[in-house]
């Protein structure tokens, strides 16, 4: 076609058309392109240049595909200087563009609008209906919609294969197929509820059949609407089944249950009133009662309906011709804001005032037995936790009590306090039925009593503590009568033995003091003779003598001490601190640490308390730590360490020293009577030192010996209740 002929087609052509070159100049631009741009002549302007805001649009990204694939390329793109939207036509020839457009705005928002108008007419169908189909004259499906073809979880194709009924579930496919079936003029409905057999499952629906004219009069169709009913019909379900539980409950109830309407009528009975003998339905109360008692029944049904307020009365209620004590509830019956009548439940209580009359009597006869002792009887509630005394706690707490289980436990002494309330709880849990306990009581001055506490516990049905009465006793003068009686005792047993283990215990210090005195006066004989000398070495031999001389004198008084250990009697155990005998035992077996050359190191954790007799476990600890320091002579460093710990229920008591350990004969023995390491010793302190040992319950032990030094321990009893920190 010659160019003059393609400008004039441009020009006569109903859409806009420019042409673009290789530099995506415009070389040609029809009238109609200007006059729609409203931007005069384009020729010799780049496309960017042309049109604002070109630069990575739809367009731009579509004429450059175009020219790239050389392909003609179709497209709608809003172009937003011109508020407008577009239908362009791109065709390449080679390296030019020719593009086609046309304003397709008002189409656009045409459409739009449609789309929106049906969209709020299947929304508005959507709350109403979930489904709708069209049948002809002859039963053949001519339509269904989409929400119907998701309810039954089938295609169109399928659904026009199928019959009506088979979207029901068996038992309704016999209505819906009546339905289809069932003749009926222009303009006639008819509506049935069924339940359909759906994607999710049975469900209720509601199926409206109307029959409409087609486009000839004499052609009928029939349309078919189904609406949601399943949640109507479940609150139906719901309310019938509630209202016959309602009714199971009331009939089955062995309170008498009753309504009355504003003029005293009753309306409705329960099965129990039913049978008790009156016949009160559809009758008044002054029609089976006379006189004040009918006149009472009815003045409070009308403060109750005139108040709108609850009441609860007790009142007598002639039952099969016994007068019978009921509690009565009676509430306001309202409806809708009107007070229509009252509505009532009454309690049979005849046997509960009863059982309560026997419980005041009982309560005054137990409290009558509690005066005649002096044990203080409480009851403790475990479900509220709350603690009711007899006034015998009183004279024995010195004040008030509350009733709290705290104000009991605040007052346990300290010492006792854990595991009184520890063997208490476990008590509860394990299922036992009685609890004793000896244990500290504070009164109000600060002062101790010694109470013996018992008690009874109290379980329901499930095994659950509900209640524990128990009986507090003082024994206070009782435990120290029996302290008295010990201590006399222990001092007849002490007269029996002391002249036996005196008689022994002299005689041994006086055949060994003897020959140790005349040891003494020939070492200061020596001392004498050799003084007279004049040689400046016998000063050394002089001051060695007198050393000699000292340790036979300690070693008199040692078996002085010893003498008084065994006539002291039997062992008295008290809580003692560790560090207090560690510190007493230093200071007489080790009294000038700097002068002997020992490093002394003690380790004892805080409130380490134990049971035991001080003055034996001092002698102890003296044996030991002196053998200790002994056995470090030449060592370097000479170090000396006392310790304790804590394992269970006693305490290990550690002295350690840094000498050379014990040879195995000589560990072998150690504890045995008359073998020692020492050249003059007598073998007996270490055996000493096993005996009070395994008389407070424990053990004397190497625990550990080699190059590094010796490990000797034993263990006492950790103090009740004043266990390490």
């Amino acid at each position: 076609m010659p160019i003059s002929s393609t400008m004039e087609f441009f020009e006569r052509t109903t859409d806009c058309v420019y042409i673009a070159d290789a530099e995506w100049r415009i070389i040609y631009c029809n009238e109609r392109a200007k006059a729609e741009l409203r931007a005069g002549d384009l020729v010799g302007r780049t496309i960017a240049e042309a049109f604002p805001g070109y630069i990575g649009t739809a367009f731009e990204n579509q004429y450059r595909k175009s020219v790239e694939l050389q392909e003609s390329r179709t497209f709608e793109a809003f172009y937003a200087p011109l508020n407008g939207w577009y239908q362009v036509h791109a065709v390449p020839a080679g390296s030019e563009l020719a593009v086609f457009f046309r304003n397709i705005t008002d189409r656009r928002r045409s459409d739009e609008a449609a789309e929106a108008r049906q969209q709020a007419l299947g929304q508005m169908l959507g709350k109403s209906f979930i489904g709708l189909l069209q049948y002809d004259g002859s039963d053949r499906l001519v339509t269904a919609d989409e929400a119907f073809c998701r309810l039954v979880g089938r295609d169109l194709g399928q659904i026009a294969t199928s019959k009506l009924e088979t979207f029901a579930v068996a038992e309704d496919r016999s209505l819906l197929a009546g339905l289809l079936s069932g003749d009926g003029s222009s303009g006639s409905m008819t509506e049935i509820e069924l339940r359909l057999d759906t994607a999710q499952g049975p469900r209720w629906c509601a199926v409206t059949m109307c029959v409409v004219t087609g486009y000839r009069d004499a052609e009928l169709f029939k349309v078919i609407l189904i609406r949601d009913i399943d949640q109507q019909r479940r609150a139906e379900k719901q309310a019938v089944e509630f209202s016959s539980l309602v009714e199971t409950i009331i009939n089955s109830a062995e309170d008498l249950i009753f309504a009355k309407d504003i003029d005293g009528r009753f309306i409705l009975v329960n099965n129990a009133l039913q049978n008790s003998g009156l016949s009160l339905l559809g009758r008044k109360v002054e029609d089976e009662f006379s006189g004040h008692m009918a006149a009472g029944y009815s003045s409070v049904d009308a403060e109750v309906m005139l108040t709108r307020s609850t009441r609860s009365v007790e009142e007598i209620i002639p039952i099969k011709g016994e007068p019978r004590m009921f509690q009565t509830i009676k509430v306001p019956w309202t409806v809708g804001g009107q007070v229509r009548g009252v509505i009532g439940i009454s309690r049979d209580i005849t046997e509960r005032i009863e059982a309560e009359a026997r419980v005041r009597q009982s309560e005054e006869t137990y409290r009558l037995a509690a005066r005649a002792t002096n044990d203080a009887i409480w009851d403790w509630d475990i479900v509220t936790n709350e603690i009711t005394w007899t006034e015998a706690i009183e004279p024995l707490a010195g004040e008030r009590p509350e009733p709290t289980l705290d104000w009991w436990s605040d007052r346990i002494h300290h010492a006792d306090r854990a595991d009184v309330l520890d063997d208490l709880h476990r008590f509860i849990e394990e299922g036992g039925e009685n609890w004793q306990q000896e244990y500290r009581f504070r009164r109000h001055d600060g002062s101790f009593a010694i109470v013996l506490d018992r008690g009874f516990i109290f379980r329901d049905a499930d095994g659950v503590p509900t209640r524990m009465i128990g009986a507090m006793a003082d024994m206070t003068a009782r435990v120290e009568a029996e302290r008295r009686l010990h201590e006399l005792q222990t001092e007849l047993i002490h007269v029996s033995r002391v002249s036996a283990m005196g008689t022994m215990a002299s005689a041994l210090a006086h055949e060994i003091n003897q020959p140790l005195t005349s040891i003494a006066n020939y070492v200061a004989g020596a001392r004498r003779l050799i003084e007279r000398r004049d040689e400046a070495s016998l000063d050394q031999v002089s001051g060695a003598l007198q050393k000699t001389a000292a340790e036979a004198t300690r070693v008199g008084e040692m078996i002085r001490r010893l003498r008084r250990m065994v006539m002291h009697g039997t062992t008295q155990f008290q809580p003692v601190e560790i560090s207090s005998m560690f510190k007493d035992a230093l200071a007489l077996a080790l009294p000038n640490r700097a002068l002997a050359g020992v490093d002394v190191a003690v380790r004892v954790p805080a409130r380490a308390v134990a049971m035991a007799d001080p003055i034996q476990v001092q002698q102890v600890l003296i044996n030991l730590i002196r053998n200790a320091v002994e056995a470090m002579e030449g060592r370097d460093p000479r170090e000396l360490t006392l310790s304790a710990t804590a394992s269970g229920d006693r305490w290990m008591i550690h002295v350690r020293d840094s000498g050379s350990g014990l040879q195995p004969e000589i560990r072998e023995g150690l504890f045995t009577a008359f073998k020692t390491t020492k050249p003059d010793g007598l073998g007996v302190g270490l055996t000493i030192c096993r005996t009070i040992v395994e008389a407070h319950g424990g053990r004397l032990r190497v625990d550990s010996s080699d190059a590094s030094g010796t490990t000797i321990s034993f263990d006492l009893g950790l103090a009740a209740g004043l266990a390490s920190g």
